[in-house]
């Protein structure tokens, strides 16, 4: 019996030290294999999104700049041209 339960020791010993070779894998295969996982897919769409939310509020900001600044300037212009007159509050 004892002879027995050495013999599963060593046999337990031997099995645990015998370290298992990584699976090898081909480049084509690991090629299906990053071409067919999605997991960054809905990050990229965000990015995308985002991106495109991004470039339309910037084009939106210099279609107005640029229209703003002719009107500031007819008003700067209508200002400075404009002359006081006084006016009476008491003949009321």
């Amino acid at each position: 019996m004892v002879a027995f339960q050495d013999e599963r020791i060593k046999q337990s010993i031997a099995q645990r030290s015998v370290r298992q070779a990584p699976e090898v894998t081909t480049m084509s295969a690991a090629k299906k294999t990053f071409l067919s996982d999605e997991d960054g897919a809905v990050t990229v769409d965000w990015v995308v999104l985002t991106a495109a939310v991004v470039g339309i509020g910037v084009v939106a900001v210099f279609t107005l700049m640029t229209a703003n600044q002719g009107l500031g300037s007819s008003i700067s212009s209508a200002l400075s041209s404009a002359t006081l007159t006084e006016l009476d509050f008491t003949t009321r």
